[in-house]
């Protein structure tokens, strides 16, 4: 039996795999993280805030890069996004939290990706390091 983050993963997959060119390849698979506007403040407002958010998955293949749209219940996968070509995308920050969510930040591509903060959940953190290592890694870090 698959555990949540696995079976998140196989919807994506499932869902993204009718749009793959032939002989094109998944490299990475982050199967859930939220965007929008950062969650704060007072009980009412975050609860507005977190109605706001919405779920995203991402793949890398080996020659582009699709933002799949999912639901916010359940995190079904449910139309494309957007697709980039691969080199067109760039990891511009990274930072693998301790707790709670992780900020992803793309920048490139097309629409939605020309710069995007994805919030990464704790248990799909190993997914996002394989997004960033599929994508070259986060720019180095100033000294």
């Amino acid at each position: 039996m698959l555990g949540g983050a696995e079976r998140r993963r196989a919807r994506v997959l499932s869902f993204v795999e009718p749009s793959l060119d032939p002989r094109e390849s998944v490299v990475a698979v982050l199967p859930r993280g939220w965007v929008g506007p950062p969650v704060g403040g007072p009980a009412g407002l975050m609860l507005i805030q977190s109605v706001a958010q919405r779920c995203r998955a991402v793949v890398v293949t080996d020659r582009r890069v699709l933002l799949v749209r999912c639901t916010y219940v359940g995190q079904r996968p449910r139309a494309l996004a957007t697709v980039s070509a691969r080199d067109s995308v760039r990891v511009s920050q990274w930072h693998r939290a301790s707790f709670g969510s992780s900020p992803l930040v793309l920048h490139g591509g097309d629409a939605e990706l020309r710069s995007l903060t994805v919030k990464v959940p704790l248990a799909d953190r190993d997914a996002a390091d394989d997004v960033v290592t599929a994508l070259g890694g986060p720019p180095p870090a100033s000294t």
